[in-house]
């Protein structure tokens, strides 16, 4: 059976450990990375790769937490957003999963049209975060990892009508979306 935890542990900038219920670590976290006012289905599908990521990281596990509040990890800061509160609220518990194991939801920033190999970038296997197109096509330089979900990607997917899951299918192959129990 496949069990979301219940909490994460983050490592904040002066060092402190705070346990946070998994949901409300998101609710940090998506207005700093993707901002306070996307589109409701950019939200959801950031939601869920987020949660996945979430569950899934021990980046930090010298210092006893999961992950920090930096861009390391996802960016994370004590402020909330209604937009964001709801996408989180609508996916809870939603995570994707690869051959029977949640795997991280990577996600970046911006990207050039095409998101990246995580063999080029990390020399990690990841099969489902595999180079695809993106409608994103931004002319700044691309100085973010470019694995996985494109945040301005998702927003214009989002706005051109596709819903969080068609998000989701589009960036990462051969997952499922599923909501799992929490774990105790």
């Amino acid at each position: 059976m496949i069990e979301l935890p219940r909490t994460v542990r983050v490592l904040m900038p002066s060092d402190e450990v705070f346990i946070m219920r998994v949901d409300q670590y998101l609710r940090g976290v998506l207005p700093a990375e993707i901002g306070t006012e996307p589109p409701l289905e950019a939200a959801k599908a950031l939601a869920v790769a987020a949660r996945s990521y979430a569950a899934t990281q021990t980046k930090h596990r010298k210092d006893h937490a999961d992950v920090c509040t930096g861009t390391h990890c996802q960016a994370w800061r004590p402020r909330y957003a209604r937009t964001c509160d709801e996408a989180i609220e609508a996916t809870a518990g939603e995570v994707l999963v690869y051959q029977k194991r949640i795997v991280p939801g990577f996600y970046f920033a911006w990207c050039d049209g095409v998101t990246r190999d995580p063999r080029a970038v990390w020399q990690v296997e990841a099969p489902w975060c595999q180079p695809v197109p993106c409608p994103c096509d931004d002319p700044r330089p691309m100085h973010d990892h470019g694995v996985g979900l494109c945040q301005i990607g998702a927003i214009r997917l989002a706005t051109a009508g596709a819903d969080y899951l068609a998000i989701l299918a589009h960036y990462y192959r051969d997952v499922d979306c599923v909501r799992v129990a929490d774990g105790l």
